[in-house]
């Protein structure tokens, strides 16, 4: 861990946008304050130019929040995939902050009760744990309830599951700045599941946890990558346990369950998961 200024912990906050101006706001105004400073680093992925932020109108956003914060705005040229927004987040984060943490988030998700203080303080206090994710609240974009994903919560659970379903929701997670630093960037060959990918990297190369309470919503969206490239996530999420394959139940189970996926209606799933996740 890199030496701390003032005893304040640093946290530099990875958040991806494109042409979503009122979610990045709502995303901002969601980071709770506490013993820490935050780097937040935009990574602007080619928005047309009337969304693409203004550092000076973002900072102007922050003069409320009476904690530390440095707002990094990056910008591609043009729109090239929320991986590769997200590479060049992190080599700006590798190369030119210093961090103890790395937090991630989508714009128009935010963070609730308390999400950064309880996750840094379990990882502060469990030294042996990379990544800490927790369960996820999902909701439409009226903020109206949708249903709650509890997600496993030990490395045990998660080595066994990861085959099954996703280990972690993105959105959720706040890593060590040295175990992503060792971990390395994203892969270019999963698009639209590259969360899966490193995910799996994460389980097979460190100790990794989900906290046993909702500390992050995410806002459930008909035009986001989920819906609007399924076929091509699911397809990569096959290959994906390809690549990591084990001879065990769950790999079996995780091959089967993403056929079965592939060939149900994402509106039919959505409806499931409201009745089995309330």
């Amino acid at each position: 861990m890199q030496e701390k200024t003032l005893n304040l912990i640093h946290i530099a906050v990875l958040l991806p946008h494109y042409n979503d101006p009122d979610g990045l706001n709502a995303t901002l105004k969601s980071l709770d304050k506490g013993n820490y400073a935050l780097q937040l680093v935009v990574v602007d992925d080619g928005s047309f130019t009337r969304y693409v932020p203004k550092k000076a109108e973002i900072e102007a956003k922050f003069k409320h929040y009476g904690g530390v914060v440095n707002v990094h705005l990056l910008k591609l040229e043009s729109n090239q995939g929320v991986e590769y927004a997200l590479n060049f987040g992190l080599e700006f984060i590798f190369n030119s902050l210093k961090a103890d943490y790395i937090l991630r988030i989508d714009c128009g998700d935010l963070c609730i009760n308390n999400r950064i203080q309880k996750q840094v303080e379990f990882l502060e206090n469990n030294s042996e744990i990379d990544l800490v994710g927790s369960w996820v609240k999902y909701s439409d974009d009226n903020s109206n309830y949708l249903y709650t994903l509890k997600l496993p919560l030990i490395h045990e659970q998660l080595v066994k599951k990861r085959f099954i379903r996703v280990p972690f929701i993105h959105s959720a997670v706040l890593v060590k700045y040295e175990a992503f630093k060792r971990i390395g960037l994203y892969s270019t060959d999963f698009k639209a599941a590259e969360d899966y990918e490193i995910f799996m990297r994460f389980i097979n190369n460190g100790i990794t946890a989900n906290l046993p309470e909702v500390l992050t919503e995410v806002k459930w969206r008909p035009y986001g990558i989920s819906v609007k490239k399924r076929r091509k996530q699911l397809r990569n999420r096959f290959m994906l346990l390809i690549k990591y394959r084990e001879s065990n139940i769950y790999f079996i189970v995780g091959l089967i369950r993403v056929i079965f996926l592939m060939v149900i209606p994402y509106s039919i799933l959505t409806s499931v998961k409201k009745q089995v996740y309330k």
